[in-house]
């Protein structure tokens, strides 16, 4: 028997896990047996085991944290075929793909901290997509960061004893915290954009990120200017509607130009009516068009009526745009941009169950991980249009550029 172990969600292959076969074909086995065969997997993920003898037996991976051969820690990576192994002398080896994963951690608050009057800042074991709050404070603002969950409050007076929060996350998990109002009050601050001139695209908003969520602006206290005009109007501001603390400017920016703001004492106001205390200057840069490209892809072969995250990756990994779609008979189209040029990878999620995010597997139910597939794309450059077609259950996508490329 042979085959490869690789990491569930990212594709890596993994080394030095072992692959186990057992005669006894209950679920319990992997727990209490030790295996009849097993191999071990080498650095490219690839196990063989050799003179199996003709049976069916039940397959099972573990990344072995205690080398016990027994699975019995939460966090050791686990993986299983869909079916039983079947080995015959006549039709020789068979060739396995396991795809291996940790077990979902059960929901738990892992941290509270309230050390900053008007906000409590909770840690769960998973990410948190939504939480339901029950508290005789009105005044709240919910903010969510993968597995942190910020309670934004205001119109608490200090001499209050404490008070009752109960933060109830899905169906699973409940917490009861007592919250006693803590001295003193963060400054507000601006944490987007840092210092020095901010690059923008001049289809764009301009984001303005606060250290807590801000309520209110004041115009009447703002400057603008564009390279030595100053004084120009004509700026947009609206709250960010996925982002608690951010503010978005619009306006029809110019190419190659620069805009600085100068926000006075008192232009943003918090939800504890807190005002920013000195002057807040920020600059930003409209670059040329030109210096950015579009990805614009054709998914194919995916299945009618399921749903797919897609995720555009950078060289390193980070996920700079992510959409949710739906699988037509024909094919769907999404397109990404305008983003800065460079190398891009498409990662496919298949969200069988709707949530929008990547789920582990799950062995007592015999629920396998969601697929994850990882595409290649070619080089972005400057004023390119990226066409690439994508066989989402098959083949490395295929890709035509239009534009001129910015040499």
């Amino acid at each position: 028997v042979e085959g490869v172990l690789e990491d569930a969600f990212t594709g890596e292959p993994i080394e030095k896990a072992m692959f186990m076969l057992y005669d006894e074909l209950s679920d319990t086995v992997v727990r209490t047996q030790l295996p009849f065969y097993f191999g071990r997997s080498e650095k490219d993920g690839r196990f063989r085991i050799p003179n199996v003898r003709a049976d069916t037996m039940k397959g099972f991976a573990l990344l072995d944290a205690d080398f016990n051969y027994l699975y019995n820690q939460p966090r050791e990576k686990i993986g299983f075929p869909d079916t039983l192994v079947n080995t015959t002398d006549s039709l020789g080896i068979s060739t396995l793909r396991i795809r291996m994963f940790e077990a979902a951690r059960p929901m738990r608050l892992l941290e509270a901290e309230t050390s900053i009057l008007g906000r409590i800042q909770l840690l769960y074991s998973r990410p948190v997509s939504e939480a339901l709050l029950t508290t005789d404070r009105v005044d709240v603002v919910t903010e969510y960061s993968g597995d942190t969950v910020r309670l934004w409050y205001a119109g608490v007076p200090l001499d209050t004893l404490g008070w009752r929060w109960e933060v109830e996350v899905g169906e699973e998990h409940r917490d009861t915290l007592m919250i006693k109002p803590v001295k003193g009050r963060e400054v507000l601050r601006v944490e987007l954009p840092l210092r020095g001139q901010t690059p923008l695209h001049p289809d764009a908003e301009a984001v303005l990120q606060f250290s807590h969520p801000v309520l209110a602006i004041d115009t009447s206290l703002m400057t603008w200017s564009e390279d030595s005009l100053v004084g120009i109007a004509g700026f947009g501001w609206r709250r960010d509607s996925t982002h608690v603390r951010r503010w978005l400017i619009s306006r029809a920016w110019q190419e190659g130009s620069s805009y600085a703001l100068e926000a006075m004492p008192g232009a943003f106001t918090d939800l504890h009516g807190q005002q920013n205390a000195d002057t807040i200057r920020l600059s930003w840069r409209a670059d040329m068009r030109k210096q950015y490209g579009i990805i614009n892809l054709i998914l194919e072969d995916m299945e009618e009526g399921l749903g797919y995250v897609l995720e555009l990756l950078k060289s390193n990994k980070e996920v700079v745009r992510r959409e949710r779609v739906t699988g037509l008979a024909d094919q769907v189209r999404v397109r990404f941009g305008p983003i800065i040029p460079g190398q891009y990878a498409l990662r496919v999620i298949t969200d069988s169950n709707g949530n929008g995010r990547w789920d582990t597997g799950d062995y007592e139910q015999r629920r396998q991980p969601e697929e994850v597939m990882v595409y290649p794309l070619e080089q972005l450059r400057g004023n390119w249009e990226l066409e690439s077609r994508v066989r989402i259950r098959g083949q490395t996508p295929q890709s035509r550029v239009s534009g001129q490329p910015d040499r």
